[in-house]
Order: C-alpha cells, then sequence, then structure tokens
C-alpha cells in the first residue's frame, strides 16, 4: 500500500484528479431472533460471489444523506424518514477498492419492521445475514467492508449502552420483555430480567407507559404492558454490557 506522500511523486498537479464520492449504508435488523445485516452479493470482478455492504454513488442533486436514503429505500422498500440513520465514519485509503480511488462516507440505519426485501434483479441478490456468522468469519466480504461492517456493529452494540436506540428495533409499542430482548440479540448476552426492569423505569424518559396490555398467544402467560419510546435519549449512568 503506497501512502500519500509517496505517490506525491507520480502525480501530474495539471491532471485533475479522478475518484469517486460513494455512500455505504449499513442496515441492522432483527429478525427469526437474531442481530442481522442487509447485504448485498457481488455479481463481477473484484470480488465476485463475495457479500457488499449496499452502496452507491452520490448523484449530482442528491446530499449524503438522500443517497444513504434512496439505498436502503431501493434494498427494502422502506420510507426512510421515521426509522433510524446515523452517519458512521468515512473510508478513504488509497487502495480500498482495486478498480479506482474511491472515498465513501458510510452510515448506519436500523429498521423495526423489515417484512420484506426488494428481490429486483437489477439490485442483485440482497439478504439479511446474521451478524454472528459475519464476526465467525463465516461470511466472504468484499473491499474494506469487514472493517467498515466491525465499526458498525461497535458502534451499534456501544451506543445501546448510553442511548435510548434500543427502541429503534422495536415495534411502535412494546413491552419490556421485548426490549430486553433486544440488548440480549444485540450484545448476545442474556440480561437478568428483574435488573434490567428496574434499570429501564428508574431512567427518566426512556420509555413511556400506555393504558393498555398485550393479550397473550395460546401458550397462555400474563398479559403484557406495554409502553413506546419516552423523550429521553440518553441512559445515565450508562447499562453495562458484559
Amino acid at each position: 500500500m503506497l501512502t500519500g506522500l509517496e505517490n506525491q511523486e507520480n502525480y501530474e498537479s495539471n491532471k485533475p484528479p479522478s475518484f469517486s464520492i460513494t455512500v455505504t449504508t449499513v442496515l441492522f435488523a432483527i429478525a427469526e431472533q437474531s442481530f442481522k445485516v442487509l447485504l448485498t452479493q457481488r455479481e463481477t470482478p473484484p470480488f465476485r460471489d463475495a457479500w457488499e455492504i449496499p452502496s452507491d454513488l452520490v448523484l449530482p442533486y442528491e446530499n449524503l444523506e438522500d443517497t444513504a436514503r434512496r439505498i436502503l429505500k431501493e434494498k427494502t422498500g422502506a420510507q426512510w424518514q421515521q426509522n433510524f440513520l446515523e452517519q458512521l465514519a468515512t473510508y478513504g485509503d488509497l487502495d480500498r477498492d482495486p478498480q479506482k480511488r474511491t472515498i465513501t462516507v458510510a452510515y448506519w440505519a436500523i429498521v423495526s419492521n423489515l417484512s420484506a426485501l426488494n428481490k429486483d434483479e437489477k439490485f442483485g441478490n440482497t439478504e439479511l445475514v446474521d451478524v454472528l456468522e459475519v464476526e465467525d468469519s463465516l461470511v466472504k466480504l468484499a473491499f474494506d467492508h469487514k472493517q467498515l461492517l466491525g465499526d458498525a456493529i461497535n458502534r451499534a452494540r456501544t451506543k445501546l449502552e448510553y442511548s435510548t436506540t434500543a427502541t429503534k428495533f422495536c415495534q411502535e409499542e412494546f413491552s419490556l420483555s421485548e426490549l430486553r430482548d433486544v440488548y440480549n440479540i444485540v450484545w448476545n448476552t442474556e440480561l437478568d430480567p428483574g435488573n434490567f426492569q428496574r434499570k429501564i423505569l428508574q431512567t427518566e424518559g426512556y420509555v413511556t407507559p400506555l393504558e393498555k396490555k398485550r393479550i397473550p398467544d395460546d401458550r397462555g402467560g400474563r398479559p403484557a404492558l406495554l409502553f413506546k419510546a419516552g423523550p429521553s435519549k440518553v441512559i445515565f449512568p450508562p447499562l453495562t454490557r458484559h
């Protein structure tokens, strides 16, 4: 890998630079009781048949967030105004794309109810892949997407410690058990139900109780009190991830 300084002597100052600006969007969801990420399988070289995080060029009339939202809508069909979307980082190593110099601005997103993916052939083979399989290197990733996805996974898990972002994985109305499941699945752990409930209810503004309960299914059990996301954005003191 050559550094910018090592390449400087080969650069022609009168020649305009040639590089692309893209947006790469990491989409997380909880499906089938697993922490999932949206990936697309490449059909052409380089990295043919490997998996990549959805990305695209920034169009002339778009700002960066517009591009991120467009990518997500193309892949999922979901409108993204009401879903979570946050900028992650910028990646611009000289050799991150063997085809040409490409700088990408990465976002990460959460969808609470991803019922279907867009299976239009022009968008390639897109699947929700188990994050644990990616971390165990069971999924071959293209470009520098192993690093990029690792950064996004760490951001998501860490953010659950000090913010109320976990509610973004839930439906509009949820039980504390369902909220605890989010932490257990994303953190790959098993939190104590009683301690978790006390922590959530003692954190001002984390959740707002509703005057209704969820009717249990045929398996029985007690009706669960329902909540919605509260106005607070932070958790203090933060939750502890083991």
